[in-house]
């Protein structure tokens, strides 16, 4: 598989870009297609791009090759609904603006390929699609042959051009916070209530808890160990507990909704009781956000919320959620606030085990080793805890051969546009995408 990218002078993807500042898409008609199906000419637009996807095909009975690879591409349209198609060999992609995707065979020299004069199946990406579009769509490409056992062409460049787009990607900036705003709620529940207690603790120590009446049954625990799906991606000898990530659906399946609106609720609140404030004394953090975080409400709620379990034996190291990579000069993730939700009925650290050990302004896991300073947080059913994501914590080992510990998490974001944060969401062993760690 051979990769040709004509692309605008500015446009670099990751070191695999072949610049043809010749190139100025002069065609006789260009066309784009918006949702409404209309054409129009974008010929003159300086931000159009065109990207090729070469297949080369045998110089014996090609025919066969390229009858499979049409095929491939028929079902890789009909395979989402996010593709319109526009013919046999063409769609559009609506959701990314205007882009059109066509197929077609042609004759080639060594332009494509220095030892063949041979027949190509070409495919065309165009339009006004941005870096982080096309590795998307280059990733349901390869995803689509890797699901499709006829398909025999090697991929191998494809696979490498979606593995370097997806080790070094910004993470999804989450959704507006006011979307879920209810502070009600949150009264009602016991936060935020009373003073400005748990202010004071935040900016001391950097964290907070309640004791609220968001208690969890005997079903809503066995409801949500059901959906519980892996391990993590972590060493078994940094973290060996179970988890899933729960939606709003799925919240709602388990009977832990009201549990899942306050977690979603808290984020709106900070931004209009904790953020000005916070930024006032620490200017150095009120930099740039990233849509749909703005300077006056910096955070945003991730789309769904971490369900994790421990059984007897399992634990987690000492760890911080967003640890700063010093040799990077930037955090690890757009995480600011840490709110986990406990569930575990008449739970005693002393017998049970599974104690949330926190380190109160330490922000490096290497630190923990010289500091005598932490305390320990009892999970009991209904007990809420809230946190600077950068604070060192870990989860201390289950000793209870018949309890399971369980808890909601919910990771509260403060996106910046130029903070430098990257995830690498690229499963190697399994040549994959993980889409969920973009979240």
């Amino acid at each position: 598989l051979i990769l040709i990218f004509q692309l605008s002078p500015s446009f670099s993807f990751s070191g695999l870009s072949q610049l043809d500042n010749g190139n100025d898409l002069s065609r006789s008609k260009l066309v784009e297609v918006d949702a409404c199906h209309d054409t129009v000419d974008v010929s003159k637009r300086n931000n159009v791009k065109r990207h090729n996807i070469m297949f080369p095909l045998p110089s014996q009975e090609y025919k066969k090759e390229e009858t499979s690879i049409r095929r491939w591409f028929q079902e890789l349209i009909d395979s989402t609904a996010y593709f319109e198609r526009l013919g046999n060999d063409s769609f559009a992609v609506p959701i990314f603006g205007n882009v059109l995707v066509s197929l077609e065979r042609e004759h080639a020299t060594a332009n494509y390929d220095d030892d063949a004069d041979r027949n190509y199946m070409r495919m065309e990406i165009i339009g006004t699609i941005d870096e982080e579009d096309f590795g998307a769509l280059a990733a349901k490409l390869y995803e689509s042959q890797q699901e499709d056992v006829s398909f025999s062409t090697d991929n191998t460049a494809l696979r490498q051009l979606v593995k370097n787009h997806f080790q070094s990607i910004k993470p999804h900036p989450g959704t507006d916070a006011s979307l879920t705003e209810d502070t009600p709620l949150l009264h009602k529940i016991g936060l935020f209530k009373d003073d400005d207690s748990w202010m004071t603790s935040i900016f001391t120590k950097g964290f907070f808890t309640w004791d609220t009446n968001l208690y969890f049954t005997n079903e809503n625990r066995m409801k949500l160990s059901s959906l519980l799906e892996s391990k993590t991606w972590q060493d078994s000898q940094i973290r060996s507990d179970t988890v899933t990530f729960l939606s709003k659906k799925d919240a709602i399946k388990c009977g832990v909704e009201r549990q899942y609106e306050a977690l979603m609720a808290i984020a709106h609140y900070l931004n209009t009781n904790l953020m000005t404030k916070w930024m006032d004394e620490s200017p150095h953090e009120n930099t740039s956000p990233r849509l749909p975080a703005t300077i006056d409400h910096p955070l945003t709620n991730p789309s769904t919320i971490q369900i994790a379990e421990y059984k007897k034996g399992e634990f987690y190291v000492p760890h911080s959620d967003n640890l700063l990579l010093e040799s990077e000069g930037r955090h690890a993730n757009y995480r600011r606030w840490t709110a986990i939700l406990y569930g575990n009925d008449n739970w005693d650290t002393a017998t049970d085990g599974g104690a949330l050990r926190i380190y109160p302004n330490v922000f490096n896991p290497r630190d923990v080793a010289t500091t005598t300073q932490f305390e320990d947080i009892n999970p009991a059913n209904g007990k809420l805890l809230l946190f600077d994501s950068r604070l060192v914590h870990s989860v201390e080992k289950i000793i209870s051969t018949e309890k399971r510990r369980i808890a909601m998490t919910l990771w509260i974001n403060q996106p910046e546009e130029n903070d430098g944060v990257t995830v690498d969401v690229w499963n190697d062993e399994q040549s994959k995408v993980e889409w969920y760690r973009l979240l």
